[in-house]
């Protein structure tokens, strides 16, 4: 396990790289509050970015929480698709699970599963089930994106008159999002 606490701010990090090495991610809990930043051949693509959520009816999960465990797993596998431009698509990542638990209230859990694959890094949030959440409904999600410099995206349009997940995507710089 790759778990460290730094100094008197009392940081606590983990961290995985991509199969090839050029992508880092790295995770913090910075008093209690969970981040993550990205970096690309030692160069910051994400600067520190920090992740939560607020909730209707309960109180917010974005601070007070405690690593209580880290794992870590590589994945090489391809996997056939019905359709699109390839036939066999390369799932190949390694991925990092960071488990939270809230240090006071509840003691709610959450986990954050990040996957840093060659190209890129997708991640996403679990809630396990647990004695003091029977549902949840997420008012905001507080996960943030501060990137380095002004980037070239792919992006789908929220507010238009074909605002769904099958919309034509577009690649522009940041700025040129709607």
């Amino acid at each position: 396990v790759f778990l460290a606490v730094l100094g008197c701010d009392h940081v606590e990090n983990a961290s995985v790289t991509s199969p090839n090495g050029d992508l880092k991610l790295g995770f913090f809990l910075k008093q209690g509050r969970p981040g993550y930043s990205l970096s690309m051949d030692g160069e910051e693509i994400i600067l520190p970015s920090l992740m939560g959520f607020e909730f209707k009816n309960m109180p917010s999960m974005k601070e007070g929480f405690k690593i209580v465990k880290v794992r870590r797993d590589s994945v090489n596998t391809t996997w056939k698709q019905p359709w699109g431009q390839f036939k066999n698509v390369k799932n190949y990542y390694n991925e990092l699970v960071v488990k939270l638990q809230e240090k006071k209230a509840d003691e709610r859990l959450l986990n954050i599963i990040f996957r840093l694959f060659d190209d890129g890094l997708g991640f996403r949030y679990q809630f396990p089930e647990q004695p003091n959440v029977d549902s949840l409904v997420i008012k905001n999600e507080l996960t943030q994106f501060t990137f380095s410099e002004e980037q070239q995206v792919w992006w789908i349009p929220v507010h238009s008159e074909n605002s769904y997940y099958e919309s034509l995507y577009r690649f522009t710089q940041m700025g040129e999002t709607d």
